[in-house]
């Protein structure tokens, strides 16, 4: 992957060190996960993430990674049958400061994304520092070409011992990421709507995603924990 000048982000870095021994993300070309709803959806229901090469996608080959998060939903032709959609699908670079003699990572960034999840050259991740107690945060802001709806991203993460279960047994070593998306619509009469939508995600080293949490603008939550993976082996 690409490793870029990004000197104006590094002074929203400071203390931010590259974690080289522990991968939290597992964002390589090959991985995937498969998740087991405990809430919300039907039950026996599955959600698939995947990252694939850039290069795989049909809609776009911007950037270096493919990441789509599937869910099911009945066929709407077809109800007997059921269907894969996205949930949540965009290509990401991997991006890092090579102002020295070895690149060090940052994170990723979206290449290609909806409004929904976020906007180009945002972050979606960033590396987390070596500290226990490390946490950083981030926002930004996209308005609609006709000025009648906006977003709003804001980003929280910070590193946990916690431990959190899956299928796939606990894990202490973790990097819990909430993202709070704001989406205003301007109505004809000029008076404001705005609904929120929130994620929650658990990122654990070693492991990649182990558990993600959605709640909808009407306050509906869907929950979900890592069943399998081959992103890695157990010991």
């Amino acid at each position: 992957m690409r490793a870029l000048l990004l000197i104006p982000m590094l002074a929203g870095l400071v203390g931010c060190e590259a974690v080289e021994e522990a991968d939290y993300f597992m964002l390589e070309p090959g991985n995937s996960w498969t998740y087991a709803l405990i809430q919300g959806g039907a039950d026996g229901d599955e959600w698939t993430l995947t990252i694939s090469d850039a290069s795989e996608r049909e809609e776009t080959q911007r950037g270096d990674l493919w990441f789509a998060l599937m869910r099911p939903e009945p066929d709407p032709i077809d109800p007997d049958l059921t269907i894969q959609v996205p949930h949540r699908e965009f290509n990401m670079s991997q991006e890092a400061d090579n102002t020295g003699e070895e690149p060090i990572p940052i994170g990723y960034t979206y290449r290609a994304v909806e409004n929904e999840e976020g906007q180009l050259d945002q972050f979606f991740v960033k590396y987390g520092g070596s500290d226990e107690d490390w946490s950083n945060s981030w926002d930004f802001e996209w308005e609609s070409e006709t000025g009648t709806t906006s977003w709003t991203y804001e980003i929280n993460a910070d590193r946990s011992t916690d431990p959190v279960g899956t299928g796939l047994g606990t894990w202490e070593d973790n990097i819990i990421v909430d993202r709070t998306i704001a989406q205003t619509n301007i109505d004809a009469f000029g008076d404001p709507t705005t609904q929120t939508r929130l994620h929650h995600e658990v990122w654990s080293a070693g492991a990649g995603l182990v558990r993600y949490r959605f709640t909808s603008a009407e306050d509906l939550v869907t929950e979900a924990v890592m069943r399998q993976a081959n992103a890695f082996t157990i010991e």
